[in-house]
C-alpha cells in the first residue's frame, strides 16, 4: 500500500475502555488493514466518552469484515443514530498503483457506558429535527473556539443545552424511524394471517430488540411462532403485562387491537408512541401509494392490479390487508407500493395525516359495528383514505355506491368515477375453471392502472389471465352434478347477497350461512335467500339466531342447524341435486367455530373434495 494517506499510530490512550483490546487488534491487524484515526466523542452530561470513532484503511474487504464482527461480539455495538456510512461503509479509492483501497468508517459504542439510552435520545432529537441539530453543530464551533478547545473535548457550558433538548425529546418520545437498532419495541398481537409475523420479522432486521405479547397463547399461535424460531424475540403470550407498555422506546399494534384497550391508554399516558406496520410503512417508503379500501372487493381489486402491473413488467410493492406486511419490502426501493388497506388500518394513519397518492373506494356496506359506535363512526375511518390527500393527488370512486360517490364532495383530491353494468365478470379460475369476480372490481383495477399509464391491451390481456382470489365466489369442484363454491370471505350480508345474485337461477342454491355476530342487519339477506336458496344451512353462532329470525320472518321454513363444517356440507349435499349449487357464503365473522375465515375455507374445500 503506498502512502496516499498518513497512517497514524495506533493511539488507544484516548480510550481507557479500549486498552484491553489492543492486542486483539494488533494480532489481527496486517500489512492490508491499517488504523488511519481512532479518536472518541461524546456528549457532556451523557456518560463522558460513549462514542468510540474509527477509521480504516484496508485492500482486504473481508478480513475487515470479520473485525468488525468480533468487535461486536466482544461488546461493542455500532452506534444506532450515526449514518449508514459510520456503522460500516466501504468507500473505493484508487491509488497511484492502482490498488483499490477501502475507507472504513466506524461508530462503536460501549453498550453499558453512561446514559446510554439518553444518549440515544439526544441523538435521535437531532436526527428527526434537522434544523436543531444544524443549531447544535454552529454551538459546538462557537463554544469549542471560545474555550480554546481542539476538536473531540466538549466544554462544561453545552451540559445545559444537552438538558434542555432532553427534556423537549423526553416530553416528545421522539423517536427516530429510520433507524430503530436497539430500540425497546413492543408488538402488540401477533395475530395468524402472516402481517404480525413478517412486520416481527422485519423489525428483528433493523437490530430491534423485540417483545411480542398477545392475548392468544402459545398453542393457539403455533403456526405464527413456528415462522419466527431461531430469532431473538421475547414473549408474553395470553396475557398483557402493564409494565411492558411503559417501558417500551415504540409500540406497533396489530390493526384487530381495539383503540380502546386500556394498555394503550397507559401507553399514551406514559408518551410512547405507538404505531402499526402500515404507519410506519407510510413514514418510510419514499414512492407512490396507491391505496384501496372498501368494505368488500378491497382484496380482488389490489390483487388484479398486482397482475396488470405484472403483466406490463412494472415493480412494485404488495401488502397491507391482505395477510402481508409490505414493511419486509422496503429494501428493494420501489417506486410503487399497492396496498389494500382496512378500516382500522385507515385508523391507525390517522395520527399521520397522510393519505395514499391514489386512493381507490370500491363500496360502502355496514361491518364491524360491533367495534364502531355506529355506521356513521365506520364511514368516518374510511374517510381517512382520501381525507389528507391533495390537488395533485387522485381519488377513484365507485359511482354506482351512493355512499362511496357522495364523498367527492369531501375530497381535495382530482375524481375519477367507474360505472359498473352488470354483476360479474367470468374468469377462468387456477385450474381453469369457470368463476366470477364483480365488474366493480374489474373497473376499480382498470382505472387505477390507466391513470398509472398501463396500455389498455395489456390491461385487457391481463384481465383474461387473472385467476381470481382465493375464497371469493371461487368454484371448487363439480359432483354427481352438483357445483361447490366457495365464498368464505364473504363476512357480511351484502356480500352474500351479490354472491347469491351473481350465482342464483331461479331457487337453486343450498347456502351455507351463520357464524360470529359484528351487529349487522340480516333482513335483506333472508329477503334475497327466500328468492334463490332451496334450503339454508347454519353453522353456529352468535348472529345464527337473528339469521332465524329474519328467515322466520319471511315465512322461509327450510332452514336446518349443524355443529360442524362436515355435517354442513353433508346436509347441504343431501339437500341439493342435479344442477344446482352449494354455496360457503356466511355473511358472518369466522369466530368462535373456525380460527379465522381462510381456516373456514380450508375445512369447506376439504369436505366437499371429499363427497
Amino acid at each position: 500500500m503506498k502512502q496516499a494517506v498518513i497512517i497514524k499510530p495506533y493511539d488507544f490512550r484516548l480510550l481507557g475502555y479500549f486498552a484491553k483490546e489492543k492486542k486483539f487488534l494488533n494480532k489481527r491487524l496486517s500489512k492490508n488493514i491499517r488504523i488511519y484515526h481512532i479518536g472518541s466523542s461524546a456528549v457532556p452530561g451523557l456518560g463522558g466518552k460513549n462514542v468510540v470513532d474509527i477509521i480504516l484503511l484496508t485492500s482486504d474487504k473481508k478480513r475487515a469484515k470479520k473485525l468488525v464482527k468480533k468487535l461486536e461480539l466482544l461488546g461493542y455495538i455500532f452506534d444506532p443514530n450515526a449514518g449508514d456510512d459510520h456503522r460500516i461503509f466501504f468507500k473505493r479509492h484508487y491509488f497511484q498503483d492502482k490498488k483499490i483501497i477501502y475507507i472504513v468508517h466506524l461508530h462503536l459504542m460501549w453498550q453499558t457506558e453512561g446514559k446510554y439510552k439518553d444518549y440515544l435520545l439526544f441523538r435521535d432529537y437531532l436526527r428527526v429535527y434537522s434544523q436543531e441539530a444544524r443549531r447544535y453543530y454552529q454551538l459546538k464551533k462557537i463554544w469549542a473556539k471560545k474555550a480554546g478547545l481542539i476538536r473531540h473535548k466538549f466544554p462544561a457550558m453545552k451540559t445545559g443545552y444537552v438538558a434542555a433538548i432532553l427534556k423537549k425529546a423526553q416530553k416528545e418520545n421522539i423517536i427516530d424511524f429510520k433507524n430503530l437498532r436497539d430500540k425497546n419495541i413492543l408488538v402488540m398481537g401477533l395475530g395468524l394471517l402472516g402481517g404480525g409475523v413478517e412486520t416481527v420479522q422485519w423489525l428483528v432486521k433493523q437490530g430491534a430488540s423485540v417483545l411480542v405479547t398477545d392475548l392468544k397463547t402459545k398453542k393457539e399461535l403455533s403456526d405464527s411462532l413456528n415462522k419466527l424460531k431461531g430469532l431473538k424475540i421475547r414473549y408474553v403470550l395470553g396475557k398483557h403485562q402493564v409494565q411492558d407498555f411503559v417501558r417500551a422506546d415504540l409500540i406497533i399494534k396489530n390493526p384487530g387491537v381495539p383503540r380502546d384497550s386500556k394498555f394503550l391508554k397507559i401507553a399514551k399516558k406514559n408518551n410512547i408512541p405507538i404505531e402499526s406496520d402500515l404507519s410506519l410503512f407510510f413514514r418510510l417508503f419514499k414512492g407512490k401509494i396507491i391505496g384501496v379500501t372498501g368494505t368488500k372487493g378491497k382484496s380482488t381489486t389490489v390483487s388484479l392490479l398486482a397482475h396488470i402491473l405484472k403483466t406490463a413488467k412494472k415493480k412494485f410493492v404488495f401488502g397491507g390487508n391482505i395477510g402481508q406486511s409490505p414493511l419486509n419490502q422496503l429494501s428493494k426501493n420501489y417506486p410503487l407500493a399497492i396496498l389494500e388497506i382496512s378500516s382500522w388500518q385507515l385508523e391507525d394513519l390517522a395520527h399521520l395525516k397522510k393519505s395514499p397518492d391514489v386512493a381507490v373506494i370500491t363500496t360502502i356496506f355496514p361491518d364491524h359495528l360491533d367495534t364502531y359506535k355506529n355506521f356513521a363512526d365506520y364511514v368516518e375511518a374510511k374517510k381517512t383514505i382520501f381525507k389528507f390527500q391533495t390537488k395533485n393527488n387522485i381519488l377513484i370512486l365507485n359511482a354506482s355506491d351512493l355512499i362511496v360517490k357522495k364523498f367527492a364532495k369531501e375530497a381535495k383530491a382530482k375524481i375519477i368515477y367507474f360505472f359498473p353494468k352488470g354483476s360479474s365478470y367470468k374468469i377462468s379460475d387456477r385450474l381453469n375453471r369457470k368463476t366470477k369476480i364483480f365488474n366493480s372490481n374489474v373497473l376499480a383495477a382498470t382505472s387505477v392502472a390507466l391513470v398509472l399509464k398501463i396500455p389498455l391491451t395489456l390491461i385487457k390481456k391481463a384481465i383474461k389471465t387473472f385467476r381470481g382470489v382465493l375464497n371469493r365466489l371461487e368454484f371448487i369442484c363439480e359432483k354427481n352434478g352438483i357445483k361447490y363454491y366457495n365464498d368464505s370471505a364473504s363476512t357480511i350480508p351484502q356480500s352474500t347477497i351479490l354472491a347469491l345474485n351473481s350465482l342464483a337461477n331461479k331457487r337453486n342454491i343450498v347456502l351455507i350461512s351463520g357464524g360470529a355476530d359484528k351487529k349487522l342487519d340480516f333482513s335483506k339477506m333472508a329477503q334475497r335467500i327466500s328468492k334463490t336458496c332451496k334450503a339454508v344451512v347454519l353453522l353456529p353462532g352468535t348472529a345464527t339466531p337473528e339469521i332465524e329470525k329474519e328467515l322466520g320472518i319471511m315465512n322461509y321454513k327450510l332452514k336446518i342447524r349443524v355443529k360442524t363444517m362436515e355435517e354442513a356440507t353433508k346436509v347441504a349435499t343431501a339437500q341439493a341435486k342435479k344442477g344446482d349449487i352449494v354455496l360457503l357464503s356466511p355473511g358472518c365473522a369466522s369466530f368462535g367455530l373456525f380460527k379465522n375465515v381462510y381456516d373456514r375455507a380450508t375445512q369447506f374445500v376439504k369436505r366437499s373434495k371429499k363427497l
